[in-house]
């Protein structure tokens, strides 16, 4: 009677932590990339290819968590400038995949050197925060 309660209490725990769990913010287990925070969002910012070449097209992947360790269930868009020539790229990113807070986003390229500004729109219940993360491209 005791193991069989046991049983349950475990099958019950389990229920009510496996929603958490699969929501459970994967930013901590991100070694790569560069890390970034606004008031409400700790986001992870990996390009792919790790090493961008001037002209090159790329992606970005994005893992973005609210500050109480949950995913990110919104919309995010993006670009990129070069606020010191007042330009941006000649492409417009599109967000291609999105799961459990991870988006990845094609259609980046950095056609000059110089310091770049990623500005990544993260829209969620009807309000928009835009997080800034510069790279400079050698």
């Amino acid at each position: 009677m005791i193991r069989e309660a046991k049983g349950r209490f475990l099958f019950a725990l389990l229920a009510t932590l496996a929603p958490a769990l699969a929501n459970a913010c994967p930013i901590d287990s991100i070694s790569q990339g560069s890390k970034i925070a606004s008031d409400q969002y700790e986001i992870a910012v990996t390009t792919l290819p790790a090493d961008i070449k001037v002209g090159d097209l790329f992606a970005v992947q994005i893992d973005i968590c609210t500050k109480d360790g949950s995913s990110f269930n919104g919309d995010v868009s993006a670009r990129a400038t070069m606020p010191a020539h007042k330009h941006g790229m000649n492409y417009k990113p599109e967000t291609v995949s999105s799961e459990n807070g991870r988006f990845i986003l094609e259609g980046f390229s950095f056609h000059m050197q110089g310091r770049w500004q990623f500005e990544f729109d993260l829209a969620e219940n009807g309000e928009t925060t835009t997080v800034l993360l510069d790279y400079v491209l050698k």
